[in-house]
């Protein structure tokens, strides 16, 4: 793997932020977002940190993935087997998860 200051355009910061594909998902919003105070730990909705044209562009592909695409695919199967036992606004988030993260790393 090349080092960070090799990559053309991409600055070492990035570049090392996206050395672990896992970190996508943080990095566009769409991880649970935390509250944790004495007693208290509860996870909430999606962070909505980070770029939000990119976390708006990944949730539309995988939607339209799991809702208009006729198809079949894995990643699609696997999508609607979370929508069957947690629900399909979850699935659409995890897909979305899935395709940033396979798609980021070089």
């Amino acid at each position: 793997m090349p080092a960070p200051d090799d990559i053309p355009g991409v600055g070492p910061v990035v570049a090392l932020t996206y050395r672990d594909s896992k970190a996508v998902g943080a990095v566009f919003g769409l991880t649970p977002a935390k509250y944790q105070s004495g007693e208290n730990n509860r996870t909430g909705a999606i962070s909505r940190c980070g770029d939000e044209m990119m976390r708006m562009m990944l949730y539309e592909a995988a939607q339209s993935m799991l809702v208009r695409s006729t198809k079949y695919s894995w990643l699609k199967a696997w999508a609607m087997k979370i929508a069957r036992h947690r629900g399909m606004k979850k699935a659409i988030v995890a897909l979305a998860r899935r395709l940033g993260r396979d798609h980021a790393s070089p």
